[in-house]
């Protein structure tokens, strides 16, 4: 399939994750074939608008399609007997969202910006981890700045 925008690699990244759902007949070799092909296409969608979605209704749409594809891709390895694999997918969409966030809401941004950096080398061309990490490292850069200037 050629693909003439993101929208197209969005679409085909849905396409995939429900051919994935081979769940249900025991193919789990193929599914996580068709994951990783899914999350493929939506890495492709994701770079391809410079990370930024057109609408909150496209952020909301990619970030549940990923969580999906890498909840479906750990369900896969733990049936494969891949366990590390789906280890690193399960840490992948817990870390996410709740422990940064939760680091941030007590203060802790440099925990923060450390577990956005590591959820990046698992999923590089997610968007929103990459704009959550700029975020993260302003908030760290304007605390560092006003340290000195309080002792003074």
């Amino acid at each position: 399939m050629e693909m003439e925008s993101p929208c197209d690699a969005l679409v085909k990244s849905k396409d995939l994750k429900e051919e994935g759902e081979f769940l249900k007949t025991k193919d789990y070799r193929l599914a996580l074939y068709l994951y990783e092909k899914s999350m493929q296409f939506l890495c492709v969608c994701v770079c391809v608008c410079v990370c930024v979605p057109r609408s909150e209704n496209d952020a909301v749409l990619i970030e549940d399609l990923a969580i999906t594809i890498n909840l479906n891709t750990a369900t896969c390895c733990l049936k494969l007997n891949e366990f590390e694999l789906a280890k690193r997918q399960c840490d992948l969409v817990m870390k996410l969202d709740q422990r940064a966030q939760a680091f941030l809401h007590v203060g802790l941004k440099e925990e923060a910006r450390q577990d956005i950096s590591d959820a990046i080398r698992f999923d590089p061309c997610n968007g929103e981890l990459n704009r959550e990490l700029w975020r993260i490292e302003n908030l760290c850069n304007q605390s560092r700045e006003k340290e000195p200037s309080e002792g003074r």
